[in-house]
């Protein structure tokens, strides 16, 4: 991932647009990211959803019973769904850890990372290799323009350590790149002859999550994932 990742500023070219004072930014080409990468991230997904599962099961045990085929992390789409289908996934376990995953909310408008982990994860075994990519997150600042901003910060802020200011988020969010396609317009205030562009590699599985850089996805996913073993993990006593 180094490769590509944003500790390194890209060049991009620009188009000039006709009697407006703005610039079209565009990738003239795209590397073609190894498929590696992929597997690595679905490998990493399994993991993670799979020790949720693991977790269900020694739960089961701590209670006395033996698990079934269907032991397993009840996580779905809305909360009739899981009202409806997670008793068979912790049948045996102990009412109070039940009731305590319960209280996680596993659906996706209850805690969306443990949805998006559970679909990526069916996509992934199920269906294709998870769709990643290349992105734009943020561009230079020029110099003026850090000057500038500096000076405001100071003036509103003084007891405020200033920023640096040398990159700003684009305008329209994190944009993942195509070839020969506008992925950022900046107002002749934004630019100068020497504008970088930082680029990071995201999954974009537009169902589930789109334009989200893979460090942050994992990084979300195996928190939620370390605070559901916390939360459970008294009750394997």
């Amino acid at each position: 991932m180094e490769c590509l990742q944003g500790s390194q500023p890209h060049n991009s070219p620009g188009r000039i647009q006709p009697q407006v004072s703005y610039i079209d930014y565009f990738a003239v080409s795209i590397p073609e990211l190894p498929i590696e990468y992929s597997l690595i991230l679905g490998d990493a997904l399994f993991n993670l959803r799979s020790t949720l599962d693991h977790l269900v099961w020694r739960l089961i045990e701590a209670s006395g019973s033996v698990p079934d085929v269907r032991a397993g992390f009840p996580i779905f789409d809305t909360p009739d769904d899981y009202k409806a289908k997670s008793p068979r996934h912790v049948n045996g376990m102990g009412q109070n850890a039940a009731d305590a995953i319960r209280r996680i909310y596993p659906y996706k408008t209850g805690n969306k990372a443990l949805w998006v982990l559970h679909r990526l994860n069916i996509i992934d075994k199920h269906r294709l290799l998870l769709t990643i990519g290349t992105h734009a997150y943020g561009h230079s600042v020029p110099p003026k323009r850090q000057a500038e901003l500096r000076s405001d910060w100071a003036n509103r802020s003084p007891k405020t350590p200033v920023p640096n200011f040398q990159i700003a988020p684009l305008p329209g969010g994190p944009a993942a790149l195509k070839a020969g396609e506008v992925f950022c317009t900046l107002s002749g205030l934004q630019t100068d002859e020497n504008m970088k562009f930082f680029l990071d590699i995201a999954i974009n599985e537009a169902e589930v999550t789109s334009v989200t850089p893979l460090t942050i996805l994992l990084d979300v996913l195996s928190t939620e994932v370390r605070t559901v073993i916390q939360r459970l993990v008294p009750y394997l006593r």
